[in-house]
């Protein structure tokens, strides 16, 4: 079984009641970054050292269960003996620390014990925080241990710190030293947080390196930089995720309204912004939240463009029978919602920008403006009825 130790004890250096686990990334602390990383290194077990127990403390109780783990407090060393077995593989990650995922899989998916180190040849400001081994080394505050050896040390007293207790224990061991890279230190990858003034590069650090895998491609290619150009002055609000929240219903609400009052392209726009506020939220506040959270929205903009869609074509098209446009705009967006319920993530480039609704709400807008709104139906209608059947055709022939 694996078990991690996380602590909750170390206050900010011009803060003391603000523990640096809780100091804020995304929607959760950095306490939850932690408690992720080791989930995801596949532990069962998160064992938290706290001194006082906040409703802060609960909430990573309740991110962790959720999450399919166990959680337990404790407030010293010797209260593990209960929760951790001879056998267990201990991963322990520092008071404080951020440290990129992959620095932390070197030390945690290594076969044998070990913990990280650097080089104490190192700049001693960007060491700070780092506790010093001895004339060589700095431990990196990452190390995994075997329980057997962490659970030697439980009879120390009850003021010895978890990281000095299992720093211990890997020393008296004499585990392995991975070391860790100078410029991982430089770069941020890895630092120990001392408060407000540090945490924003470690948030943003957390927040864009990884997740990619849930957008779409042109989410990831160009509006990926833009929502790092914006992160900064976002998080600095504190009521900016209830603004992109607002802007995302209202926005998607208001654009038929605005396509039947003044133009369909304002209401195409009005949907474009509504869906990159969508996205600004799920990718700077949705760091920690389920990893398949459902998008009811979604249906909500689908009948909003069907209807801003019927509206800019009576408005550009007046010579056609009604059923012929009502027919057209069904055809539309009917053929685009059963494409992307059938598109799988092995999707090909031209398809997975083909049936991006950020495409296809940026050509309704162009059409709408040029008055060729009729056409680029057609045209949409059927690039997507041939790439859906040209995908059947394939799959069938794999099978």
């Amino acid at each position: 079984m694996r078990i991690a130790l996380i602590s909750i004890c170390e206050t900010c250096d011009y803060a003391i009641y603000q523990p640096r686990a809780l100091l804020p990334i995304a929607d959760g602390t950095l306490a939850h970054y932690q408690i992720r990383l080791a989930i995801d290194a596949g532990a069962q077990k998160i064992i938290a050292f706290v001194q006082v127990v906040a409703g802060q403390v609960m909430r990573l109780q309740e991110y962790t269960e959720k999450a399919g783990a166990d959680f337990v407090l404790v407030r010293g060393i010797s209260e593990i003996a209960s929760h951790v077995a001879a056998e267990d593989d201990v991963l322990v990650i520092a008071d404080g620390l951020y440290a990129h995922a992959d620095v932390v899989a070197s030390v945690w998916n290594a076969d044998i014990p070990n913990f990280g180190v650097f080089s104490a040849g190192q700049d001693t400001g960007q060491l700070a925080g780092f506790e010093r081994i001895d004339i060589n080394h700095h431990w990196a505050g990452l190390a995994k241990l075997k329980g057997r050896d962490l659970l030697a040390l439980a009879s120390l007293p009850g003021d010895w710190s978890m990281e000095s207790a299992a720093l211990r224990s890997a020393v008296q061991q004499q585990y392995r030293r991975i070391m860790i890279g100078d410029k991982l230190l430089s770069d941020g990858d890895i630092a120990v947080q001392s408060g407000a003034h540090t945490i924003a590069l470690a948030q943003e650090k957390a927040v864009f390196s990884g997740q990619g895998a849930r957008f779409s491609r042109v989410e990831r290619n160009l509006l990926d930089p833009i929502a790092k150009l914006l992160a900064p002055l976002i998080w600095r609000r504190e009521k900016s995720r209830l603004l992109l929240q607002t802007i995302q219903l209202a926005g998607t609400i208001v654009a038929p309204i605005a396509a039947y009052f003044l133009h369909a392209a304002a209401g195409f726009a009005l949907l474009l912004i509504a869906l990159f506020a969508n996205f600004l939220a799920k990718r700077l506040f949705a760091l920690f939240a389920a990893r398949e959270t459902a998008d009811y929205l979604k249906y909500l903009r689908l009948f909003c463009a069907l209807a801003i869609l019927q509206i800019g074509l009576m408005g550009q098209s007046p010579g056609l029978q009604l059923y012929i446009m009502v027919y057209l705009s069904i055809q539309t967006i009917g053929l685009y919602a059963l494409a992307v319920r059938e598109k799988r993530e092995a999707a090909g480039f031209l398809q997975s920008v083909l049936l991006d609704p950020y495409v296809l709400l940026l050509t309704g807008f162009t059409a709408s403006v040029f008055n060729y709104l009729t056409f680029a139906c057609l045209i949409a209608g059927l690039l997507i009825l041939a790439q859906f059947f040209f995908g059947k055709i394939k799959t069938t022939q794999m099978r």
